[in-house]
């Protein structure tokens, strides 16, 4: 009687395990999670967050006026679109749209707050 137990129970678990392998197989399409990046050069701290496609950048600062930064001329690749979701003088967040961005690439952000460029780079969790 014991052994039918945990012969039972051996064959549950090898059906439970095998069902999820299949489940969790390589061709399970998962969601990307963001790939977020910083950059601190001079009074702005510059956060660039990608994921499907797309980057939301936050511009931070307490002693810069920001409001002159255009984010459509000023950031490399150009954006196809920019949609503001906060803008003052010292805190702005725009998401950015792109014709066609893939991993790995390098977000320049030029002439912002007297420094020439700043380079984030997503490589991604399976870039090389």
């Amino acid at each position: 009687m014991k052994l039918f137990v945990v012969l039972l129970i051996g064959i549950g678990l090898a059906a439970y395990l095998i069902g999820n392998r299949v489940a969790f197989s390589p061709t399970t399409s998962l969601t990307t999670p963001p790939i977020t990046q910083t950059e601190t050069s001079g009074e702005v701290t510059v956060t660039a967050t990608y994921q499907k496609g797309q980057i939301e950048v936050a511009l931070d600062t307490h002693s810069v006026d920001l409001l002159g930064f255009d984010f459509s001329k000023s950031i490399q690749p150009l954006p196809t679109s920019v949609q503001m979701i906060a803008d003052s003088e010292h805190h702005r967040r725009a998401i950015l749209q792109f014709a066609k961005l893939k991993l790995p690439f390098t977000l320049t952000i030029s002439n912002l707050a007297d420094i020439p460029q700043r380079k984030l780079v997503f490589e991604g969790v399976n870039s090389k």
